[in-house]
């Protein structure tokens, strides 16, 4: 029963990640030499490192699913009948 606490303590902790990484390091950023298309270009950028940062979060949280439950169905085999 601890490994889903582990497995969700996990899932949180990448999420208080997430938020922290987005409103430090992508909120201030701003792009230049584009002239009007600036915003557009900013929020572009900032769209596809969020996008990024949820497909590096998905697959952390696959390796950490797979090796909670792996050692939980491991343990649970170990029981007779």
């Amino acid at each position: 029963m601890i490994h889903v606490y582990v497995f969700i303590a996990a899932m949180w902790g990448l999420i208080l990640a997430g938020g922290g990484i987005a409103v430090l390091v992508l909120r201030p950023l701003e792009v230049t030499g584009f002239g009007p298309y600036d915003a557009i270009a900013g929020s572009v950028l900032k769209a596809a490192a969020a996008l990024a940062m949820v497909a590096v979060w998905v697959a952390v949280l696959a390796k950490v699913k797979g090796m909670v439950f792996r050692r939980q169905m491991r343990w649970d085999s170990d029981v007779p009948g």
